[in-house]
């Protein structure tokens, strides 16, 4: 489920989402990223339910971008989140050090656990090439 969550698309955070799961939820952090990493840790918890004939329009303000104008806004003042050096200077950082942890702090098998953590390194930098060639 997390890495269904990883690869995909960030829709499922649009949809409903019950109070009780996201009150269980660590604290939500002030990030780039923080979206995937509320996402992580849903599908850390349990499964999603799909509605197929679900109907919705997405409305994107600021239209497509590339990697090089997302890293730009994602350390601009008006994004507000690039507060720190370190995050000004590698604004994407904290969204694996998060879904890393997501994957400690989850409740699924130690097997589990280990197998993710193996697998994630090489996602993030394959998702992270894939992102920048765009």
């Amino acid at each position: 489920r997390l890495f269904i969550a990883f690869w995909g698309n960030l829709h499922p955070v649009l949809g409903v989402i019950r109070t009780r799961y996201l009150h269980e939820l660590p604290k939500i952090h002030a990030c780039a990223g923080a979206d995937q990493i509320v996402l992580a840790q849903l599908a850390l918890a349990g499964e999603f339910i799909y509605v197929p004939a679900a109907v919705w329009s997405r409305r994107d303000p600021r239209g497509p971008e590339s990697h090089a104008e997302k890293i730009e806004r994602y350390t601009s003042e008006e994004f507000g989140l690039a507060g720190s050096r370190l995050d000004r200077t590698f604004p994407l950082l904290r969204l694996p050090l998060a879904i890393i942890s997501a994957v400690l702090t989850s409740r699924i098998g130690l097997g589990e656990k280990l197998g993710t953590l193996i697998a994630l390194p090489p996602a993030f930098i394959v998702r992270y090439l894939a992102a920048r060639r765009r």
